[in-house]
């Protein structure tokens, strides 16, 4: 339910999370895949949703934690 509530509000406007990291709307560019299936090419339309980007202290916690460090 908060996740639900942070990306819907995310989609909106940029939220700063002081020591986690940044949400803030995105969008990706109308593009052509291959179907692995039928070998057709396909296009995908431009898509929205959230990006994330995190804080240092968060990647520097994730990087200890990757090491086995406490």
């Amino acid at each position: 339910m908060l996740f639900e509530e942070l990306a819907r509000a995310a989609a909106r406007e940029r939220i700063s999370l002081p020591g986690f990291g940044v949400f803030r709307p995105g969008s990706r560019k109308a593009r052509y895949i291959l179907n692995p299936q039928t070998k057709r090419r396909m296009r995908l339309p431009k898509a929205y949703g959230v990006k994330f980007h995190p804080a240092e202290e968060l990647k520097a916690e994730a990087a200890r934690a990757a090491k086995g460090a406490p």
